[in-house]
């Protein structure tokens, strides 16, 4: 048996397939070592044991790509982790970036973009990165993402520059004093998180014209200050994963368009590529 891991900052799927090509999936905490704290290790320990009991294979090795797994330091975390809990497969960690291009286009070339909690994006020719913008993380970047959305949001609800009605909405769906938003912010850990769950709002009014306004302004940050500092962005098709991407693929196609750059796929998840690439 092996398993493939998808993580990001927010959540981290996971996928065991035995020998006889038999699936199953969890779903545990994001596992961006920037973020991870104890007990999300002790409740994700729990949860991986519980799976791979119920199994009569041994687990053979895993293959994982996370964000924040792009430096050496990133890289020992998850692995000394999953060491920990499985002593004796054969470990191996990847950035999510790279995920994202092979889940996509396997061995092939284009432009893939990462869009869920965070953002990131990259060049890929021929099965390898070749140009990588720096992501820099949800305090400087992270355009296009849902931290980016929440925070544009959160920022119009607190300055009232909302709509009345779409303020009101907003209110009824997340209670609480401005004091209480900027102490999630700035006192306690995982803003971006935090942020990022307000998209969720931005997709249920995704026709209110505020809003619609709003994602423009988010995509065509994220096209501009991405997509469009690759060279001759115009001759590769883009692919883009993550749930950001998935659930607001209409507007980001039509962004795409603006640009003169072909969709190739947007999907929730790199994993059914991951698996096919690992497995078949």
């Amino acid at each position: 048996m092996i398993a493939i891991a998808d993580s990001g900052s927010t959540k981290t799927l996971w996928c065991f397939i035995a020998r006889s090509m038999e699936v199953k999936t969890i779903h545990t905490s994001g596992m961006n070592p920037n973020f991870i704290t104890d007990e999300d290790c002790t409740i994700i320990t729990t949860q991986l044991l519980l799976q791979t009991s119920n199994s009569n294979e041994p687990l053979e090795a895993i293959y994982f790509y996370g964000a924040g797994c792009g430096t050496d330091k990133g890289k020992r975390t998850i692995q000394q982790l999953l060491g920990r809990i499985f002593p004796d497969a054969n470990i191996n960690i990847y950035t999510d970036m790279l995920g994202a291009c092979i889940g996509s286009c396997g061995n092939g070339s284009g432009i893939v973009g990462i869009l869920g909690t965070g953002s990131n994006s990259c060049l890929y020719i021929d099965g390898n990165i070749v140009q990588n913008v720096p992501a820099l993380g949800y305090t400087l970047c992270d355009e296009g993402s849902g931290n980016h959305i929440g925070k544009l949001l959160l920022k119009a609800y607190l300055r009232h520059t909302m709509p009345a009605e779409l303020n009101a909405e907003f209110a009824k769906d997340y209670p609480g004093e401005a004091s209480y938003f900027i102490d999630k912010l700035y006192k306690h850990p995982f803003p971006n998180r935090f942020l990022a769950s307000f998209a969720p709002f931005a997709y249920k009014h995704k026709e209110n014209e505020f809003v619609k306004d709003l994602l423009q302004k988010v995509f065509l940050s994220f096209f501009e200050e991405q997509i469009c500092l690759y060279p001759s962005y115009q001759s590769y098709r883009l692919s883009l994963v993550g749930s950001v991407a998935y659930y607001f693929a209409g507007e980001i196609n039509a962004v795409a368009q603006h640009y003169g750059i072909e969709v190739a796929s947007i999907h929730p998840s790199p994993i059914e590529g991951l698996i096919s690439y690992h497995c078949m």
